[in-house]
């Protein structure tokens, strides 16, 4: 899939892998599963200048879901970002009416780490693997 992606002729392309969901056995409970720790390495094995990625949590972590919120707490802070709730975030802080990928990345970033450590005492915090030039996703009206 990531040779395809990078075969693609766009100048700007952002991947979401929302792929880091806890393995269960209903016998033995959770079971270890750190495919977020392996993704850095798959990347690197496939270059793409113009590729962002954006995972849905660390090395070491996993996703979380919310029954209140009927989803995964990425998709929903990802959902939130994407109508406008992240324009404005990241080192600069200027709200110009564009949410970009940076801007997006650090909302869903820094919400569902707060998300997890309130409700679950954990740690998930998606981040944004890439070397791809920033691009906006959303123009408000």
């Amino acid at each position: 899939m990531l040779r395809l992606v990078r075969a693609c002729p766009a100048r700007h392309k952002l991947l979401v892998l929302d792929v880091a969901w806890p393995v269960a056995d209903p016998q033995l409970g959770i079971l270890s599963n750190d495919v977020a720790g392996r993704i850095g390495g798959e990347l690197a094995a496939v270059e793409d200048p113009d590729r962002l990625v954006l995972c849905t949590c660390s090395p070491g972590q996993v996703a979380l879901a919310s029954e209140e919120l009927g989803r995964s707490v990425f998709g929903y802070y990802f959902e939130q970002a994407l109508r406008g709730w992240a324009d404005g975030f990241g080192p600069e802080g200027k709200r110009d009416g564009r949410v970009s990928v940076r801007e997006l990345a650090a909302m869903v970033a820094a919400r569902v780490d707060r998300w997890a450590i309130g409700n679950r005492g954990a740690r998930q915090t998606p981040v944004l693997l890439g070397s791809g030039e920033d691009f906006d996703l959303v123009a408000m009206p």
